[in-house]
C-alpha cells in the first residue's frame, strides 16, 4: 500500500495518488503556467500581488516549490512564445519578459533557448529600424532608432558592425542605378552625424561610402558641374606625372589601370610537300621550303600597367613604356566593361584600346568618361 504524492493519505493498491488529487494537481499546475504567462507580458507588473495568487493556486492544489518554480518557467517561455511568433515582438513586451524573469530570478538553464531568440528578435528589430533610418535619415526614425540601441542588450562593438552594415545596404540600394540623389546624400550625411559612423573600422561601409562618393561625382558631372575633388598626389604619395593644360581640371585619378592594345603579329606558314634536291651526302631540301606564306594574328595583349587621369579635356596614362594623353573631342567611341572601358580614337589607323581597372570600377569610369566628354 503506498499513501498519496499529494494529500498523504492512502492512496491504494499499486497506486501513487488519487484520481481527484492529480486533476487538482494537474489544473493547479496549468493555472500556475498561464498565469505566470499572462503576467510576464502584462503592462504592469505586481511581483507581491502575484506570488500570492501563486502561493494560492499553489495551496489548492498541492503544488510543490520545485513544481511551482517549473511552472513559472515554463510560463515565462510560453509568454516570450507568443510574444515572438507574430513576428513583432516590441521593445516593450521584451522589456517585460526581462523584468519578470529578474523578479522570479529565472536562470539560462530554464530560459535559455528563448533568451537566444529574444536576443535574436532583438537583433533583428535593430537592424529593421537601422534600415529604415539609413534610408530614410528622417529625425523621428533616427529618433527611434536611437532609443532602440540604449535599451538594446546586444554588446557594443555587434551593435556599431549592425548600424555599419545597414548603412552600408542602405547605400547600396540608393545606388541600384549607379546615381546618388541629393535626398539619398543627406539622409546618408544624417545618419552618419548622429552616430558618429567611421568608415575606416567596417569594409562593408568602406567600400559602400567609396561608391557613393564616386556616385555623386557622376551626379555632379552629369548636372554639368566640376566636383570638387582634391588628388594633389596619386596614391601612396606619387607626384601627379601629368603634365596638365591650364584650361582643365583632374576630375579623378584611378592607379593600377592595366592598359591594352589591338596588336598584329606575322608568322610564316611554310608547305610540306614539293620535290627533294640533294645537296649533299644525307641532305634534302625540299623546294616547297621556299613557298611559305606570312599569316596575321590580331590579339589584344597587355601593353602596360600605370595611373589612368581623367581631366575636363583629356584621359592621361602614364605607365612605365607607355605615356600619352587623348583628347575627349577626339575619341569617336567608348565601349563599356564590367571593369574597365574600351576607346576608340579618331585616326585613320587607329585600333581598339581597354583600360582595366582594379574591381568592378568600370560603371564608374564609363559613366564619368562619357559624361566629361559631353560637357
Amino acid at each position: 500500500m503506498a499513501n498519496c504524492r499529494h494529500c498523504g493519505k492512502d492512496a491504494g493498491f499499486l497506486r501513487r495518488a488519487h484520481g481527484d488529487c492529480e486533476r487538482a494537481h494537474e489544473a493547479a499546475r496549468v493555472a500556475i503556467t498561464e498565469r505566470a504567462a499572462t503576467a510576464a507580458l502584462a503592462p504592469a507588473l505586481d511581483v507581491e500581488a502575484l506570488r500570492l495568487d501563486l502561493n494560492a493556486l499553489a495551496a489548492e492544489g498541492r503544488v510543490d516549490g520545485d513544481d511551482v518554480r517549473a511552472a513559472l518557467a515554463e510560463g515565462w517561455n510560453e509568454a516570450a512564445a507568443r510574444g515572438l511568433d507574430d513576428g513583432s515582438l516590441t521593445r516593450d513586451e521584451e522589456d517585460r519578459l526581462h523584468a519578470f524573469r529578474a523578479a522570479f530570478a529565472l536562470t539560462e538553464r530554464e530560459t535559455g533557448r528563448t533568451l537566444a531568440r529574444l536576443a535574436g528578435a532583438s537583433r533583428e528589430r535593430l537592424r529593421r529600424y537601422a534600415a529604415l533610418a539609413a534610408g530614410s535619415g528622417d529625425a523621428e526614425t533616427l529618433d527611434v532608432l536611437e532609443a532602440e540601441l540604449r535599451a538594446s542588450p546586444l554588446p557594443e562593438g555587434e551593435r556599431r558592425a549592425l548600424l555599419a552594415g545597414s548603412l552600408a545596404d542602405a547605400i547600396d540600394r540608393a545606388l541600384d542605378d549607379d546615381l546618388l540623389s541629393r535626398g539619398e546624400e543627406a539622409a546618408i550625411d544624417r545618419y552618419l552625424e548622429r552616430f558618429g559612423l567611421d568608415a575606416d573600422d567596417d569594409p562593408a561601409l568602406r567600400e559602400a561610402r567609396a561608391r557613393a562618393a564616386k556616385a555623386m561625382v557622376i551626379r555632379s558631372v552629369c548636372e554639368g558641374t566640376m566636383p570638387e575633388v582634391n588628388f594633389r598626389t596619386a596614391p601612396d604619395s606619387m607626384p601627379i606625372p601629368f603634365n596638365f593644360q591650364k584650361s582643365e581640371q583632374l576630375v579623378w585619378l584611378f592607379d593600377g589601370v592595366d592598359y591594352y592594345q589591338l596588336q598584329t603579329r606575322r608568322e610564316f606558314h611554310g608547305g610540306s610537300t614539293g620535290a627533294s634536291v640533294r645537296v649533299a651526302r644525307g641532305l634534302y631540301l625540299r623546294q616547297s621550303a621556299f613557298r611559305g606564306h606570312p599569316v596575321s594574328i590580331t590579339e589584344t595583349v597587355k601593353a602596360d600597367v600605370g595611373l589612368l587621369g581623367v581631366t575636363t579635356r583629356h584621359v592621361y596614362f602614364h605607365g612605365a613604356r607607355e605615356r600619352f594623353r587623348v583628347r575627349l573631342d577626339r575619341i569617336v567611341s567608348f565601349e563599356p566593361y564590367s571593369d574597365g572601358i574600351g576607346i576608340m580614337r579618331d585616326l585613320a589607323r587607329a585600333k581598339p584600346e581597354t583600360f582595366r581597372t582594379d574591381g568592378d570600377d568600370g560603371w564608374f569610369l564609363y559613366n564619368l568618361v562619357t559624361n566629361v566628354a559631353r560637357l
